[in-house]
């Protein structure tokens, strides 16, 4: 239909008042729904949607490849209503870690066996607290569903990375449990050398453990990696 056509019938309508009602109804309606569609575009642009971002997750430049490799030295620091609790030691790509803590050699055979030493070998409760935080399959999901909040960048060629997420997420990770918090986000902080690689991940997560009533206070977790690739095969020592 040629434009005369339409501006012909137009005129039509305009002249039967029912038909004229219909007309503009239909015009707010279609206004309605392009105002309501730029106003979600905007916000999806916005700063004000980083909200969002970091309950979804984003993608960034840095890389754990060393870490997910499992070989590594480690210093794991929990902080905990101010008070630290310490554990180092080393990891091979078998699966297999060796560290100490407040004196007491420990053994991880794989994520649910531990034992410790005491003239023997005998097993115990996993002694690392807030483990998931440490263990590099989680690492890997708790990074993978962050929001790189800012990136920095050194004259010594090293990074700095600044993530947000939220309870939720890690509830979802850790716990496998759905929540719906209304929060403010925890912090991660990634230290990454010339390569991007990280070697050192700071949780403040005092949050997280207030709302799930895991502290009174305070919980900071901070994992120092070294020596990547260079640990021999740990041998079994309980076999």
């Amino acid at each position: 239909m040629k434009i005369k056509e339409y501006y012909k019938k137009y005129n039509e309508l305009k002249k039967d008042p029912k038909k004229k009602s219909l007309l503009f109804l239909g015009f707010y309606i279609i206004f309605f729904i392009i105002l309501i569609a730029l106003i979600r575009m905007n916000n999806n642009t916005s700063h004000g949607n980083e909200y969002e971002d970091y309950k979804n997750g984003s993608n960034s430049s840095f890389s754990i490849k060393n870490i997910l490799n499992n070989n590594y030295s480690f210093n794991y620091i929990v902080n905990l209503d101010n008070t630290n609790h310490i554990y180092s030691g080393t990891c091979s790509s078998n699966g297999y870690c060796l560290f100490d803590s407040n004196n007491i050699k420990y053994f991880k055979l794989n994520d649910e066996d531990f034992f410790k030493f005491d003239v023997l070998w005998t097993k115990c409760d996993n002694p690392m607290l807030f483990y998931d935080f440490f263990n590099y399959k989680e690492v890997s999901y708790i990074l993978s569903d962050a929001y790189v909040d800012s990136t920095t960048s050194f004259g010594d060629g090293n990074y700095e990375y600044k993530l947000l997420i939220s309870t939720n997420n890690l509830n979802k990770i850790i716990f496998n449990k759905d929540t719906d918090y209304d929060e403010t986000p925890n912090n991660i902080i990634l230290e990454a050398d010339s390569s991007r690689e990280v070697n050192k991940i700071k949780y403040n997560l005092d949050n997280y453990c207030k709302l799930n009533n895991l502290c009174k206070n305070n919980l900071s977790v901070e994992i120092d990696y070294d020596n990547f690739g260079g640990i021999k095969d740990i041998e079994n020592p309980v076999k």
